[in-house]
């Protein structure tokens, strides 16, 4: 089947399929004003606006503690010391040439990263581990929320402690 388009041109059925998903698939998302309106500029696509955007937060003093009191907790330092201790043995098991990497990091940087890498094998495991398939969209929105209430100051175990405190010290964004 042939079409003919708007422009006067001819379009075959099978380029009408792929144009079609093609405009679905790269339908115009609908920009917000909070993004740096400096940056509308002609040219910038808009998804280098939202990158530019986490990047200017992430750059600034970590914003987020001054906006929510509750968001460090303090923990007893031998409580966190073991939280950070066991995100190192499990980056340690599960992570060697990585590990070895974070070993040349200072140990602030080392600890925060064990944290992140521990949070993000965890999420791993739930969708891509051996009980995957039992995994469903209500188990995936609580781990969801778990993260956030990470980054509100409101961990759930003693490894979710590890990153709560990497948060409060590091300028993160839950993006």
């Amino acid at each position: 089947m042939i079409k003919l388009l708007d422009n006067g041109k001819f379009l075959h059925s099978k380029s009408l399929v792929t144009r079609a998903r093609a405009e679905v698939i790269a339908a115009p998302k609908r920009s917000s004003q909070r993004a740096s309106p400096r940056l509308l500029k002609h040219g910038i696509p808009h998804t280098d606006l939202q990158v530019h955007e986490i990047v200017v937060r992430q750059s600034q003093a970590n914003s987020l503690s001054k906006q929510d009191i509750c968001r460090k907790p303090e923990f007893h330092p031998a409580f966190l010391e073991e939280a950070y201790e066991r995100c190192r043995n499990i980056c340690a098991e599960y992570a060697k040439t990585f590990y070895l990497g974070t070993r040349l990091m200072t140990e602030e940087r080392q600890t925060a990263t064990w944290a992140i890498y521990v949070w993000c094998r965890r999420t791993d495991e739930l969708v891509d581990g051996p009980n995957a398939v039992l995994m469903s969209t209500v188990v995936l929105d609580r781990w969801e929320e778990r993260l956030q209430d990470i980054f509100y100051g409101r961990p759930f175990d003693m490894l979710d402690t590890a990153l709560t405190d990497t948060i409060s010290k590091f300028p993160l964004d839950i993006k």
